[in-house]
């Protein structure tokens, strides 16, 4: 039957089969058991899980497949687990007395292989330049699990939220962790999805303001100018503000003393018109001017 009671054209049939070895080892190819190099119990764990609802595995299938993937770590970790009910026959899957001794066997899982603390590792995550920072905030857990020692939790306060939360900011890319820093007065408190909503919103800020940027490079001179909407803003490259302080008000700075250059002097407009300096008049030099101060005030 459909969700609307009628009868459905197309049903879904589920079938069963008793598995074989060859499927076992087709369905567990991809797990690593935890005490392996590279393995974790916590990734054993989301893979079992995985694997037991994808195939819909019983009881007993679930125990081949644990022996299968733990092998000689099986007898460690096993306690009372068999999969089978009062009867001895398979428990079917789902059901509660199955997933509360599964649940047991995966807390001596844990107990057995503690998480590998690697701080390194987490470190090394860092921001890819096309990832967006909700992509790189779950990359980033997934690391931060395997590695921190901590158990998640999914209170915000909690210490595993809120090292991963630092642990976010750190890796994000400069120049959103520059903006995050200066405009979000929470960032010490705040939790990990608020962390990310920052991010999120530095980011389109950061890439409409390049969409309306052009940058002109000048290696001869070593220069990079960056215009913004009309307006122009020139540097020397490999420093900032290198004549700060050089000059006050609006004429002072090396980069008002250029734009005087660019203006020709009444001084320059005599000389290539070959005027006297004093009277601005043609025919003689300023030595030999014979206007005093006040006719020259007059001309």
């Amino acid at each position: 039957m459909g969700e609307d009671g009628q009868l459905d054209p197309n049903p879904t049939m589920l079938v069963y089969r008793p598995w074989s070895a060859h499927d076992r080892k087709k369905a567990t190819s991809d797990i690593v058991r935890p005490s392996a190099q590279g393995g974790s119990a916590e990734e054993f764990i989301r893979e079992m899980r995985g694997v037991c609802d994808s195939y819909m595995l019983n009881g007993h299938e679930i125990y081949d497949c644990l022996r299968d993937v733990l092998k000689n770590d099986w007898c460690r970790v096993s306690g009372d687990f068999n999969g089978s009910d009062a009867n001895g026959g398979p428990r079917p899957n789902g059901d509660n007395d199955l997933q509360l001794a599964l649940n047991a066997l995966y807390d001596r899982v844990r107990a057995m292989w503690p998480p590998r603390v690697d701080y390194s590792k987490i470190g090394e995550t860092q921001q890819k330049e096309d990832e967006s920072p909700a992509d790189y905030r779950y990359r980033l857990e997934v690391v931060f699990q395997a590695n921190s020692g901590i158990q998640p939790n999914n209170d915000v306060n909690s210490p595993y939220q809120q090292q991963l939360k630092m642990h976010f900011l750190r890796g994000l890319k400069p120049e959103i962790k520059s903006r995050i820093d200066k405009t979000w007065v929470h960032k010490n408190t705040g939790s990990v999805a608020q962390a990310v909503e920052q991010a999120m919103h530095a980011d389109s800020i950061i890439k409409e303001k390049n969409k309306r940027a052009t940058f002109t490079v000048d290696e001869a001179a070593g220069t990079v100018t960056v215009a913004y909407q009309g307006r122009a803003y020139g540097g020397r490259r490999g420093g900032q503000n290198r004549d700060k302080g050089k000059g006050r008000g609006r004429g002072g700075g090396r980069y008002q003393q250029n734009r005087d250059n660019d203006r020709e002097t009444q001084k320059e407009k005599d000389m290539r018109k070959n005027n006297c300096y004093k009277c601005h008049k043609p025919g003689h030099l300023a030595r030999d001017c014979k206007f005093n101060d006040s006719q020259r005030d007059d001309a």
